[in-house]
C-alpha cells in the first residue's frame, strides 16, 4: 500500500505540493489529471524517492521511499523525459538494469516480444515511440511492487497502448 501523508513539496520559495494526503491499495490503478504544473511529476518524483519532501512522508508498504533505498528498488519510474547514455543499446540497458534491480529475465523476453524491440537496437536512434516502449520493458521487467508512468502513452501508437493496457490488467490481476 501506498501511504502519502502531510506531504509538501518547494522549489525555492514555489510552493508545488501543499499538505498532500493520499491512500493507494494494492492492485489499483490511479491517474493523475490537471494541468501543466499542478504538481503531477513532482508527486510522481517524491513518491519514488527522486525528490525529498520538505514535510510530510511517503511510504510503500511503511517503508519511506526517499530514505529506504531498498523500497526504492521496488518502485519503477519512467519518467516523461528519457535519459538514455550515448551509445546505449538494448541490450547494454538489460545490463545496467540487471546490476541495479531484481530483474526478472523471461518479463523481459516476454515484454521485448510484445513490443517488437531489437536488443542490438542503438537507442538514441530510436523513434520517440521506440524509446517509451524500451522505457516500458525495463520497467517491467523489475517486476515493481509500484509501477509509476508520467505520460504513460506519450508517443505509443495506438496499437501498443491497446497492449499495454492488456499488460496493465494482467498485472493488476496476477496482484
Amino acid at each position: 500500500m501506498l501511504k502519502i501523508e502531510g506531504l509538501c513539496k518547494n522549489f525555492g520559495k514555489m510552493e508545488v505540493l501543499k499538505q498532500l494526503d493520499l491512500t493507494v491499495q494494492d492492485g489499483s490503478i490511479y491517474g493523475l489529471v490537471g494541468i501543466n504544473g499542478a504538481g503531477k511529476s513532482t508527486l510522481l518524483r517524491c513518491i519514488a524517492g527522486v525528490y525529498e519532501p520538505e514535510t510530510g512522508s511517503v511510504k510503500l508498504n511503511g517503508h519511506d521511499t526517499f530514505h529506504d533505498e531498498k523500497i526504492r528498488k521496488k518502485i519503477a519510474f519512467v519518467s516523461d523525459e528519457q535519459y538514455y547514455p550515448i551509445g546505449s543499446t538494448i541490450l547494454t540497458l538489460r545490463q545496467m538494469y540487471e546490476s541495479l534491480y531484481d530483474f526478472d529475465h523471461d518479463a523481459y523476453e516476454k515484454y521485448m516480444n510484445l513490443f517488437e524491440l531489437d536488443e542490438k537496437a542503438s537507442v538514441l536512434n530510436l523513434s520517440k515511440g521506440n524509446k517509451r516502449r524500451v522505457a516500458l520493458v525495463m520497467a517491467l521487467s523489475t517486476k515493481p511492487d509500484l509501477l509509476l508512468l508520467d505520460e504513460a502513452y506519450d508517443g505509443l501508437e495506438p496499437l501498443v497502448r491497446y497492449r499495454f493496457r492488456q499488460v496493465l490488467a494482467e498485472l493488476v490481476e496476477e496482484g
